[in-house]
């Protein structure tokens, strides 16, 4: 049956916006990235994974119980000893007494050399990144697992997100949050945070530098934030 040709332009017409609201929505959810994995291992410098190898997550101090030295029983004795005589003193022949040793000239010490001091570094260098803060990820609308670190190297600040592993998604940035994380509340995060830029890779270790101006009093938590529907994937509280 053929189609009047004046409906034809109609039915093109409305393929055509079809295929475009299609593409549109493809590009705008993504639905491929939830498939697939970007992979990024940042090289960590030797001070920074020093400072995280010798600063692990505090724990509960566990103080173990203190053994003390039982008290040595003393057993009185049966019966009281009897004094007993003094024995006699014995001869003793003196024996000689023992030549002086010649005392030990010492050499005449000439005039005192002067010796080079040792050199010093005309600065002393820092103590290194130190590890301010830890976290382990909390999963927000994806599994998010791995730790989280905000590190202080002689005053630029860091954040190392290690072993990292999430949902891929459109537009996902990494977020210093006032907000504290609670389980099951995706939304809010946002609100006052700092963003430190896009997700370099929803799989690895990676690090981030913090802005200089940012106070670390001021953030509670680092957020995997989906900025394109404002919704966190995963929360790391910051202790």
């Amino acid at each position: 049956m053929d189609l009047p040709t004046d409906r034809r332009p109609l039915l093109l017409a409305g393929g055509a916006v079809l295929v475009v609201l299609l593409v549109a929505a493809f590009l705008w959810f993504r639905p491929d990235a939830l498939f697939t994995d970007r992979v990024v291992d940042d090289e960590l410098d030797a001070g920074v994974a020093a400072a995280l190898a010798t600063s692990p997550t505090p724990g509960p101090e566990v103080v173990g119980p203190t053994s003390s030295a039982e008290p040595v029983a003393l057993t009185p004795s049966a019966e009281p000893s009897s004094p007993t005589a003094s024995p006699s003193p014995a001869s003793v022949e003196p024996e000689p007494a023992a030549e002086p040793e010649p005392a030990a000239v010492e050499p005449e010490s000439g005039p005192a050399e002067d010796t080079p001091a040792e050199d010093t570094p005309a600065e002393v260098e820092g103590a290194g990144p130190t590890v301010l803060a830890r976290g382990e990820w909390i999963s927000l609308e994806h599994e998010t697992t791995g730790t989280v670190a905000l590190l202080d190297d002689d005053g630029d600040l860091q954040v190392v997100l290690t072993d990292l592993a999430t949902s891929n998604g459109p537009d996902l940035r990494v977020i210093l949050s006032p907000k504290a994380g609670v389980p099951g509340d995706w939304y809010g995060y946002d609100d006052g945070a700092t963003s430190l830029g896009g997700l370099k890779g929803n799989v690895g270790t990676q690090v981030y530098d913090v802005p200089d101006d940012l106070d670390p009093a001021d953030v509670a938590s680092v957020v995997i934030w989906c900025e394109r529907f404002s919704v966190g994937f995963g929360v790391a509280d910051l202790a």
